[in-house]
């Protein structure tokens, strides 16, 4: 099970199988600036045959393999959950979904759309049955604010994509649940830099609005309900994608890197939130938010 936002052991970890603080740093604590991989005899490189597109490359030889693997051996659950993981078994969701999207576009692989659809619904119902009910009546994955994120994201796109799969009551349940964790991490947020004490702090708010993002597109009306909720009385419902952006902006800070050319090296000033992972997370998100504030991020940040 995966520890609260508060305590986030590196041993812990490890059993758990948590993601480590960046993309370079491995379970031991070590850092290694670079990745490498020595090709075996036999092996291929990568990204061939060369006159295949791109997109096709990725769909025939690396998304369909993992979509198969993710599926595991068992009918009845996939992969990630044989480890108990709420946030894989949502992120592998989400990831089926795209891969049977894809599958769908070429005419491809009709029986693996019909295994992802089968068994999207088995990790629904799975999230469902994991889920943490608070006195107050909002919801949360594990006590943590990044689970909690991507399963609400999981279910969103379940809800929207697989609803015909779904009883009445099921459908109405989910919603209500994505409603109340969405308002748990405003209620999170609201008290971040005083209560929550996370390493991935940058990554993990801007996981939070990455699941706003997802739910204004495809939910609208369940994410008017999340602002109704949690700003009930105010005369204008504000917006925690547009609170979160402004505390990244101002989180960040910068870092000089070498940039290797012809003419030698040079000196660039890149923007940067703590390490690579949440670098990552924080430069992408802005662009999001603004899909859902619109011109209130440019002209308040």
């Amino acid at each position: 099970m995966t520890t609260s936002d508060e305590i986030r052991d590196p041993a812990a970890m490890r059993a758990t199988g948590a993601r480590p603080t960046s993309a370079s740093a491995s379970l031991d604590g070590s850092q290694s600036d670079t990745i490498g991989h020595t090709l075996a005899k036999g092996d291929e490189l990568p990204f061939t045959p060369f006159d295949s597109t791109l997109r096709d490359v990725l769909r025939q030889r690396y998304i369909k393999n993992v979509a198969r693997w993710l599926m595991g051996k068992s009918d009845n659950s996939v992969l990630p959950m044989s480890g108990d993981s709420v946030w894989e078994s949502a992120l592998t969701l989400r990831f089926m979904s795209e891969a049977a999207d894809i599958f769908t576009e070429c005419n491809e692989e009709a029986r693996l759309r019909e295994q992802i659809r089968y068994k999207s619904g088995v990790v629904t119902r799975w999230l469902l049955e994991k889920v943490h009910q608070h006195d107050d009546g909002t919801y949360c994955w594990e006590h943590v604010t990044w689970d909690t994120s991507v399963s609400i994201t999981a279910l969103v796109i379940a809800l929207k994509k697989y609803g015909d799969s779904l009883s009445e009551s099921e459908k109405a349940r989910i919603a209500d649940i994505i409603v109340g964790a969405s308002v748990w991490l405003h209620l999170r947020f609201a008290r971040w830099e005083l209560e929550v004490k996370y390493p991935f702090g940058p990554a993990d708010v801007a996981q939070i609005v990455n699941a706003l993002f997802v739910l204004h597109r495809e939910a609208p009306e369940l994410y008017e309900r999340v602002r109704e909720s949690y700003y009930e009385g105010g005369d204008s419902p504000g917006d925690l994608a547009v609170d979160i952006v402004r505390y990244l902006l101002h989180r960040k800070s910068e870092r000089t890197v070498l940039i290797a050319s012809d003419s030698g090296e040079e000196e660039v000033v890149c923007c940067w939130w703590d390490d690579y992972f949440s670098t990552a997370e924080g430069t992408w998100i802005p662009g999001r938010a603004g899909v859902i504030g619109g011109e209130s991020i440019s002209s308040n940040c």
